[in-house]
C-alpha cells in the first residue's frame, strides 16, 4: 500500500483558540525560537476581534513562522501537540502572513486593528510593517496613475484633471508620461478635428489686431472668441507660448513682439491650408498638434513693422505674411478700422470709411453696449473677406 504523501510548506500559519493549546505562550515561544527555529517568526494574541453579530470572538493565538526550505506539517504541529488542521499554508509572499497578525491586510481591514507592539518577533516587525505599507503605497499609486493616464488618453478625464487628482510628489515622479500621454490624447483629438473640417472646406481665418497699449486689442480679440461658443486659447508671458495649448479651435497670440515667434513658424501657423497638413507647434515638453480655425494675433505693431523687426531669410518675404491675413484691424483709443496694406509706401493705412466708435479702449469704456454692433460689423468684414479669397483661390485653381 503507497504511504500517502505529507504536506509541506515554507510559509505556515498556526492559529488556536488559547483554551484548546497545550501549552501556553511562553512554551509556545520556547517551540518556536528554540526547536522548529525557522528563519522568522511572529506571534499575538487576538482578543479584542468581533463577529458580524457583534459578538466577541473566543481568544486565540496566531504564530507566523517562514523556513528557507519546505518542512512537513505533521513534524511542527507535533511539536505542539495539536493537529495538522490548524496549521495554514500561506501562499504568496510571508508577507502578507506577517501583516495579517495585526490585521493589516486588505481583507482584514475591517477588523480590529491590534497595534504591532502586542506582536511578539524574532525580528523588527514594526520595521517590516512599516517597509509592506510603503511598498503598497508605490503600488497603489502607480496602478492609480496609469488608470488616470488610461482615462486621460481615452477623453475620459481632462490633463488638469488629472493633474488636480495626485499629490505633488507623484506628479513629479510621473510629469514626464503625462504630458507624453497627453500630447498622445491632442494629437489623436487633432486628427479626428481635421478630418471633419477638410470635409466641409474650412480654411484658417487669420486676424491681425494692432494699436497702442490700453486700445482694447485684446478685449476685442477675447469678445470674438468668446462669441464662438467654444473653448479658445491665449498665450501667456512665458517663453514657451504654446505650452499649454490643448487643441482649442481658436488661437489668441497676444501682444506678440518680434522675435517671439520666428518667422517660418508664423507662416507656418498662419497658413490657410494648415488643416489639410499636421501642423506642429512648438513646445517645450512635447510640440503640440495644431487645430485651429481662427488665429487672432494682437501686437502693438502692424503686419509689416512687425516683419521689418524680426530676423528673416531672402526667401520670406513679407508678401507670404500679407497673403495669409484674412483681415487686418487698427485700434487707437477712440477709434477702430479695417487697414489695408499700402504696397507703395509699403505700411498699412486704416479705411477712414470702415471707422467705428471704440468701446473697448481703456478711456472709452462706458456704461452703454455698443460692443454687438461693432462685433457684427468686425465679422461682415471677415467674412467678406474669406469669401473673396475663397474665390480667388479658385479662379487660380
Amino acid at each position: 500500500m503507497a504511504r500517502k504523501k505529507q504536506t509541506r510548506a515554507k510559509n505556515i500559519m498556526y492559529t488556536q483558540q488559547i483554551d484548546h493549546m497545550s501549552c501556553n505562550v511562553e512554551e509556545c515561544k520556547n517551540i518556536v525560537s528554540n526547536i522548529l527555529m525557522p528563519e522568522r517568526w511572529a506571534m499575538i494574541i487576538h482578543d479584542k476581534d468581533i463577529d458580524t453579530n457583534g459578538e466577541k470572538v473566543v481568544s486565540h493565538i496566531h504564530i507566523m513562522m517562514t523556513y528557507a526550505n519546505a518542512r512537513y506539517l505533521t513534524n511542527i504541529a507535533k511539536q505542539f501537540n495539536d493537529n495538522t488542521q490548524y496549521f495554514e499554508i500561506i501562499n504568496g509572499q510571508a508577507n502578507n502572513g506577517f501583516s495579517y497578525l495585526t490585521h493589516r491586510t486588505d481583507n482584514a481591514k475591517d477588523k480590529f486593528q491590534y497595534d504591532p507592539s502586542e506582536v511578539i518577533a524574532n525580528f523588527d516587525y514594526i520595521g517590516l510593517l512599516t517597509s509592506i505599507s510603503t511598498k503598497l503605497s508605490r503600488d497603489k499609486n502607480k496602478v492609480k496613475i496609469h488608470n488616470l493616464l488610461d482615462a486621460m488618453l481615452n477623453g475620459d478625464i481632462t490633463k488638469r484633471e488629472l493633474e488636480h487628482s495626485i499629490s505633488g510628489s507623484l506628479y513629479g515622479k510621473y510629469k514626464s508620461q503625462i504630458e507624453n500621454v497627453w500630447a498622445k490624447r491632442l494629437m489623436r483629438n487633432a486628427e479626428s478635428w481635421r478630418e471633419q473640417a477638410k470635409a466641409t472646406g474650412k480654411t484658417v481665418v487669420n486676424i491681425w489686431i494692432y494699436g497702442d497699449a490700453g486700445a482694447g486689442k485684446t478685449s476685442i480679440a477675447r469678445e470674438m472668441a468668446v462669441r464662438r461658443n467654444e473653448p479658445y486659447f491665449i498665450t501667456g508671458s512665458s517663453r514657451d507660448i504654446f505650452q499649454n495649448y490643448s487643441g482649442e479651435h481658436c488661437i489668441i497670440i497676444d501682444e506678440a513682439r518680434p522675435k517671439q515667434i520666428p518667422y517660418s513658424d508664423l507662416l507656418m501657423i498662419t497658413d490657410p491650408y494648415s488643416i489639410e497638413n499636421e501642423t506642429m507647434l512648438g513646445s517645450r515638453y512635447n510640440d503640440k498638434v495644431l487645430a485651429a480655425d481662427l488665429i487672432i494675433i494682437t501686437s502693438p505693431f502692424d503686419p509689416h513693422k512687425y516683419y521689418e523687426r524680426i530676423v528673416f531669410s531672402d526667401e520670406d518675404g513679407f508678401d507670404q505674411l500679407q497673403r495669409r491675413i484674412t483681415v487686418c484691424i487698427q485700434m487707437t483709443q477712440n477709434a477702430i478700422y479695417e487697414a489695408k496694406y499700402n504696397e507703395v509706401y509699403k505700411c498699412y493705412e486704416p479705411i477712414i470709411e470702415t471707422a467705428k466708435y471704440n468701446t473697448f479702449s481703456s478711456v472709452n469704456r462706458s456704461s452703454y453696449d455698443v460692443t454687438k454692433d461693432i462685433y457684427e460689423s468686425l465679422i461682415d468684414i471677415v467674412n467678406e473677406t474669406e469669401n473673396c479669397m475663397v474665390e480667388r483661390r479658385s479662379n487660380q485653381g
